[in-house]
C-alpha cells in the first residue's frame, strides 16, 4: 500500500549545473560579499531571458482591456518532472549544457519530508529544510519544561542530536511510466464509479508489483499526471532514522508573524537542520549539495528542487470560477471563524503549544485563501486563463480527429460546475464537518454514532460494528470553551446557508438559539467527552434520544445526500478532466509540465526584483532590515529573541538574509534547496509573496510573482555569529566533520566574525 501523497500549504523547487557528465562545471561569476538591500541589478548584468515586470495591481496590470489579454507560454508553470527532464529548455533559455548526469545528481540530493521538502547538504547526512517543517518534531522531542519549537534548539555535539519517533524522509530512486498498465484496467469499466474503483485497484496492484522489485526500505506511489491522462510510478527510498540538529527560535523564523506572511521584503531565518542516520551512524548520501558561500547575484539562474502540493492550473475557467465563488470561499470563511475562536487560546502562554500552532496555521490558511479569491476576482487572472483555454479549443477544432475525440469537453465541464452550484449552500454549511482538528468533537462523535446506531438497529453484527466503535472511542477532547465556539459556528452556518425557516434548521434548533443549543448538547450528551462516550458504549446506553444524536439526525439525510451528489459530480468531472488532459497532450505534448502533485519537480528561474506599490522590491534583504522591522513595530509578532538583541559574536548586518526569484513554487515546497548551475545551495525556499498566491491557478512571474528564499549567506552568518554553531559551520563550508563544539574549537578555520 502506498503512503498518501504529501500536500501542504506552499513552494516548488528547481536545479541547475554544468557539464557534470565530463566533470567540467562552468565557473560562476564572482559574487560580492554583500548585496545591499536597496541595490538594483548591476549595469553589466547580461540580458535576462525573463520578461520584465510592469506596473500592476496586486494580481494584474493597471487599466488593461481584459478582452486583449493573451496567455503566455509558461502560464501552466515550470514545474518540470524528472521523467521528462527539461534538457532542451534549460539549454535554450540559459545557454546551459545540462545533461542526464546533472539531473541524476539533483535527484540524489533532494529529499521529501511530510508536507515539505529538503536536501542533503553534507556527506554526513545533514539535511537542510525549514523551521516550519520541523516544528511538530521539535514539540515531540522537547523535554519537560522545554518548548523547542518556540525557543529553538542546537545540538552542540552529535550525541545531543535528538531522535524523532515516527519521522521519515524519502529519496527518489526511480520514475516509471505506468500509464498503459492503469489504462488497461479501465477498459472494461462503464460508469465513472466503476472506472474510479478500477483505477484505485490498478494503482494499488501496480504499487505492490513495483515494490516487490525493490527492498523493504522502499515504497512506491503511483501519481496521475495531466489529470490522469498519464500515470507515473515514483519509487522512494525510505529513511526512518531522523534526528533534530538545529532550528532557530520561532520569532527568528517568523518575524512579523501571519501579518508579514506572504509579503516581501521579508526578513526570516526560516531554516532547520536534521540528520539522517543509517545503522546508528550518520548516513553517507550518494550526493550532497555544497553551500555556495559567496551566494548569488541578481540575474543568476537558480533552480528549486522540491515537492509542490497540487495546483489547479489545468482546470477550466468554469472550474476556477466555482472555486472563487463556492469552494475556496467556503474554506476561507471556515478558517476565519476557526482562527477567531482559537485566538483567545493562542494568547495564553499556559495553553498547550499545539493550540498556538493550530492558531497560526489556521490564520495562515485563511490569509492564503483570501489571496487566492482576490486573485480570481481581479479579472486579469481569469482573462489570461481564458485566453489559454480558447487557444486549446481552437487547436482542437482545427484538427478533425482531435475535434471528434475531444470537442465539447470544456463546455461539458462548465455544465458540471453549474450543477455543483446547486449545492453551494450545503457545501458552505457542511465544509470541514469531519475535520479532526477544527470541528467540534461532540459533532464528530455524533456523526459516527449516527452511522453506528443505524447499522446496529438494522441488525448488524457486533463484529461488523467494531471499526465504528473504535473510531468513536478515538476522537479526542478539546477545551470546553473552544468546542462550544466550534459547535456554535456550525449551527450558525446552518442558519446562514439554509435559512432559519428551512426544515433541517427548525428541526435542529426548534426555538433555541445556536448558543443555547450548543450549551445544552455539551452539558447533556453522552458524547460530550471521551470518558462519557466510553461509559455509554460500555453500558450500551447510547440512544437516539441523545441531544447530539438528535442534532445530527436533523441534518444527516441532507448531509448524506449532498456528499453523495457532490461525489458523483466529482467523479464525472474527473473523467472529463482526464480526457481534457489527453487533449492537451495531443496538442502540446509534454512541453508544458503537468500540475503539481506532491511529487519531485524541478523549477527554473532567475534572481530578480519586481515593481510593487509604486516602487521596487529589492532582490535581497539584509539583517539591517530585520532589526529595522523589530525597531519600527511594537508587539509580539516583531519581537526578536534575546539572543538576537545581543549576539555573542559580532553580526554583520549587511549580510543578505532573504532573496526573491522567479522560480515556480507552491504549497508543499518549504525547505526546497535553491541551487545554482553547479548544484550549490544559494538558498532554501521559505514562502512566496502575496502575488504568488495566484500561482495555484496561473504562473505569472511577469506580474511580480516571486519565490522568497533564505539566503545561504544569512544562514551561515546566523549559525556562526548568533548561535555559535561552529561544528555545523565547519561541516557546511567544506571543513572537517567534528562531533562536538569542543572539537571545533581546535580547528582554526571555524567561523570568525567579520
Amino acid at each position: 500500500m502506498s503512503r498518501p501523497l504529501l500536500i501542504l500549504a506552499t513552494f516548488a523547487l528547481f536545479v541547475w549545473a554544468g557539464e557534470l557528465g565530463t566533470g567540467a562545471v562552468p565557473a560562476l561569476s564572482t559574487t560580492p560579499a554583500v548585496a545591499q538591500e536597496t541595490s538594483d541589478d548591476p549595469p553589466d548584468q547580461p540580458p535576462s531571458p525573463w520578461p520584465q515586470t510592469i506596473g500592476m495591481n496586486l494580481f494584474g496590470p493597471d487599466d488593461v482591456d481584459l478582452d486583449t489579454v493573451t496567455a503566455h507560454p509558461f502560464d501552466q508553470g515550470r514545474l518540470h518532472t524528472f521523467d521528462d527532464p527539461p534538457i532542451e529548455h534549460f539549454q535554450d533559455t540559459y545557454n546551459f549544457p545540462v545533461d542526464d548526469t546533472w539531473f541524476e545528481r539533483a535527484r540524489q540530493g533532494m529529499i521529501r519530508l511530510p508536507e515539505c521538502s529538503g536536501s542533503f547538504v553534507s556527506e554526513q547526512g545533514l539535511v537542510l529544510t525549514n523551521q516550519q517543517c520541523v516544528q511538530d518534531y521539535a514539540a515531540q522531542v522537547s523535554d519537560a519544561n522545554e518548548d523547542l519549537a518556540e525557543d529553538g534548539f542546537y545540538a552542540s555535539s552529535i550525541e545531543e542530536e535528538r531522535p524523532i519517533d515516527d519521522a521519515y524522509a524519502e529519496q527518489l530512486v526511480d520514475v516509471t511510466d505506468v500509464t498503459d498498465e492503469v489504462e488497461a484496467a479501465l477498459a472494461p469499466a462503464e460508469t465513472p464509479a466503476e472506472r474510479a474503483a478500477a483505477r484505485r485497484e490498478a494503482i494499488e496492484q501496480t504499487e505492490e508489483r513495483l515494490a516487490e522489485e525493490h527492498d523493504a526500505a522502499t515504497h512506491v506511489e503511483v501519481a496521475p499526471q495531466y489529470e490522469g491522462a498519464r500515470y507515473a510510478a515514483y519509487t522512494f527510498r525510505q529513511l526512518e532514522d531522523v534526528r533534530l540538529v538545529f532550528l532557530p527560535e520561532r520569532a527568528a523564523r517568523s518575524l512579523g508573524g501571519t501579518t508579514d506572511q506572504f509579503t516581501y521584503p521579508r526578513h526570516t531565518l526560516d531554516m532547520a537542520l536534521l540528520r539522517i542516520y543509517e545503522g546508528g551512524e550518520p548516513m553517507e548520501p550518494e550526493n550532497a549539495f555544497a553551500w555556495a558561500q559567496g551566494g548569488s547575484m541578481p540575474g543568476d539562474p537558480v533552480f528549486a528542487l522540491g515537492h509542490p502540493a497540487p495546483t489547479h492550473r489545468h482546470e477550466t475557467t468554469a472550474q476556477l470560477e466555482l472555486r472563487r465563488d463556492v469552494v475556496d470561499r467556503a474554506l476561507m470563511n471556515w478558517y476565519d471563524a476557526r482562527a477567531e475562536a482559537l485566538a483567545e487560546f493562542a494568547a495564553d502562554r499556559a495553553v498547550d503549544a499545539a493550540f498556538r500552532d493550530l492558531h497560526r496555521t489556521t490564520r495562515s490558511n485563511r490569509k492564503a485563501y483570501q489571496g487566492r479569491i482576490e486573485a480570481l476576482n481581479e479579472g486579469y487572472v481569469l482573462a489570461r486563463h481564458r485566453s489559454a483555454e480558447r487557444a486549446l479549443a481552437d487547436s482542437l477544432a482545427a484538427n478533425s480527429s482531435f475535434d471528434d475525440a475531444y470537442g465539447g469537453l470544456i463546455d461539458s465541464l462548465a455544465a458540471i460546475q453549474d450543477e455543483k452550484r446547486q449545492f453551494a449552500d450545503a457545501h458552505q454549511a457542511f465544509v470541514g464537518m469531519e475535520d479532526p482538528s477544527l470541528s467540534a468533537p461532540v459533532l464528530r462523535r455524533a456523526l459516527v454514532a449516527d452511522e453506528w446506531t443505524r447499522q446496529r438497529d438494522a441488525g448488524a453484527s457486533a463484529e461488523s460494528l467494531t471499526d465504528l466503535r473504535e473510531e468513536l472511542r478515538s476522537i479526542p477532547d478539546i477545551p470546553d470553551a473552544l468546542e462550544r465556539r466550534f459547535l456554535v459556528d456550525r449551527l450558525e452556518r446552518l442558519v446562514t446557508h439554509f435559512g432559519r425557516e428551512h426544515e433541517i434548521v427548525t428541526e435542529a434548533l426548534g426555538d433555541q438559539s445556536p448558543d443555547s443549543l450548543a450549551a445544552r448538547v455539551l452539558s447533556e450528551s453522552a458524547l460530550a467527552d471521551q470518558e462519557s462516550t466510553e461509559a455509554a458504549l460500555t453500558d450500551d446506553a447510547l440512544t437516539r434520544e441523545d441531544p447530539a444524536l438528535n442534532l445530527v439526525e436533523a441534518f444527516s439525510e441532507t448531509y448524506r445526500d449532498y456528499r453523495s451528489a457532490w461525489s458523483g459530480l466529482g467523479g464525472r468531472e474527473a473523467e472529463l478532466a482526464r480526457e481534457l488532459g489527453q487533449a492537451r497532450l495531443a496538442v502540446f505534448g509534454t512541453e508544458r509540465p503537468p500540475d503539481a502533485s506532491s511529487t519531485p519537480r524541478i523549477a527554473d528561474g532567475v534572481i530578480m526584483n519586481y515593481e510593487y506599490n509604486g516602487t521596487r522590491a529589492p532582490p535581497y534583504t539584509t539583517f539591517y532590515g530585520l532589526y529595522s522591522r523589530h525597531q519600527a513595530f511594537s508587539g509580539e509578532e516583531w519581537q526578536l529573541p534575546d539572543r538576537w538583541m545581543d549576539p555573542p559574536r559580532p553580526l554583520d548586518r549587511s549580510t543578505p538574509v532573504n532573496l526573491v526569484s522567479t522560480n515556480d513554487v507552491a504549497g508543499g515546497s518549504p525547505g526546497a534547496p535553491l541551487v545554482n548551475r553547479n548544484l550549490e545551495v544559494v538558498g532554501v525556499v521559505a514562502d512566496r509573496n502575496v502575488q504568488g498566491l495566484a500561482a495555484d491557478y496561473l504562473y505569472m512571474p511577469d506580474q511580480g510573482m516571486r519565490a522568497v528564499s533564505v539566503d545561504v549567506r544569512g544562514m551561515l552568518e546566523a549559525l556562526g555569529a548568533v548561535y555559535e554553531a561552529d561544528r555545523l559551520y565547519l561541516e557546511l563550508t567544506g571543513g572537517p566533520f567534528v562531533e562536538s563544539e569542543e572539537a571545533a574549537e581546535a580547528v582554526p578555520e571555524r567561523f570568525e566574525p567579520n
